[in-house]
């Protein structure tokens, strides 16, 4: 089990609330929730972090289930200095709808897939280690260190799109390096409908020019004090 869990909470309402609460007699549970002006992934992700005090964060997606080994493995993979990249399999719509109108129950039977056999690559982990194109926000793992070295998201990513592929550029260029999850750190990602992806042009064009720029690093513009 993880020490604890923290929601980062975009804008949702008051459902959200009613279901964490029925969950906080079974997990340790911190609750981050900003207003919904836009898709501020970015901001609601640094909040989160924030509230953390732990040496080690794992950062997943609400749209995806973990099997049961998948923190355990996040663990033995993580060194200072280095950015696991998590996997992912797509679940099909079907399967994804009967997840969650209750009708298939949450069963060791979902991580049956490949994917999710554990098999110890030993070095070729570290086969790829500026691949930044296989790092995703839904599933990915670092110290809390380099982290906050790196100063976080940059919450100048409103809308959908590549503020996750800022943020391992950005700690590429102080150093890091990237370490393979595949075969350990697998989620299950339920298919749902795709966000407006309307920003996603200006998204691009800012991420390319910190691919071109190796010493931008910006600030978190975000504080406990928003909290």
């Amino acid at each position: 089990m993880p020490d604890f869990v923290v929601i980062a909470d975009d804008g949702s309402d008051e459902r959200t609330n009613g279901l964490i609460g029925s969950w906080k007699n079974k997990l340790p549970l911190k609750h981050i929730w900003q207003p919904d002006t836009e898709f501020r992934a970015a901001r609601a992700r640094n909040l989160a972090s924030l509230k953390s005090d732990a040496e080690h964060l794992v950062f997943i997606d609400g749209d995806c289930l973990l099997p049961p080994s998948f923190i355990d493995n996040h663990r033995k993979l993580i060194r200072t200095g280095l950015a696991i990249a998590g996997s992912r399999y797509l679940l099909n719509r079907r399967r994804s709808l009967n997840l969650v109108n209750g009708s298939e129950k949450i069963s060791g039977k979902l991580f049956a897939h490949p994917k999710f056999i554990n098999i110890p690559l030993g070095i070729l982990r570290d086969a790829r280690p500026r691949a930044w194109c296989t790092f995703r926000s839904c599933n990915f793992g670092v110290m809390s260190t380099d982290f906050f070295a790196n100063r976080g998201f940059d919450e100048a990513y409103v809308g959908w799109g590549r503020e996750d592929s800022d943020l391992i550029v950005r700690m590429l260029n102080l150093g890091l390096v990237i370490r393979s999850g595949r075969f350990a750190t697998c989620v299950l990602h339920l298919d749902h409908p795709t966000h407006d992806r309307q920003t996603l042009h200006k998204n691009n064009n800012q991420l390319s020019r910190v691919m071109s720029d190796a010493s931008i690093s910006r600030p978190m513009a975000t504080s406990l004090e928003d909290l």
